[in-house]
């Protein structure tokens, strides 16, 4: 017994005896590593944040951008929109706005000129307006088959000579039909 009392106090001696520094000095160090790992954390999430903060930033930017194009698309078009209507009027009142429209209305030489003089300046005003609302990051200006001073483009000369018939004039450059003064017939 007396055996077991002493090693039983020796066990309980030794808890007792332990250093109370030790245990606090062990808390500390897990407390720190603890604290570290937070901090870790932390920075990671601060870093984290202001490269969120700067993606918001230039969205808000580009955002704001696009806004301020956007106006000015409108103004823009609410100009245009203003051509628009004044022409598509002067279409429903005054009818077709082509050069034959105008042959046929016209009461004489006079009016025939000043009608297609008029359509011209109309033409002109309206391909100008819509050049400038077809900006050079928009649709090239397709070429306008209706506009009244459209020169044609020039054919190459034919290959060969146009063939003649009953009423040939043999002295035509490119002839090759009989002459009057030959009876004989070039073949093809």
């Amino acid at each position: 017994m007396i055996a077991g009392f002493v090693a039983l106090s020796g066990a309980l001696s030794a808890n007792v005896l332990a250093d109370p520094s030790d245990d606090a000095l062990a808390k500390l160090n897990e407390l720190s590593r603890q604290a570290e790992q937070t901090t870790e954390a932390m920075h990671s999430a601060q870093l984290d944040l202001n490269e969120k903060l700067a993606a918001q930033r230039a969205a808000e930017k580009k955002h704001a951008d696009a806004q301020a194009d956007l106006e000015a698309a409108k103004a823009r078009l609410a100009t245009f929109q203003a051509s628009v209507n004044k022409f598509a009027a002067a279409m429903y009142m005054g009818g077709r706005t082509d050069g034959m429209e105008a042959i046929l209305t016209a009461e004489s030489p006079q009016q025939l000129i000043s009608k297609l003089a008029v359509q011209r300046v109309i033409s002109t005003e309206m391909a100008t307006q819509m050049a400038s609302y077809r900006a050079p990051e928009r649709l090239p200006l397709r070429p306008n088959r209706h506009r009244p001073n459209r020169r044609p483009t020039p054919r190459p000369p034919p290959s060969r000579p146009p063939r003649c018939g009953p009423a040939c004039n043999p002295s035509r450059v490119g002839c090759s039909c009989r002459s009057p003064s030959s009876s004989r017939s070039i073949s093809r």
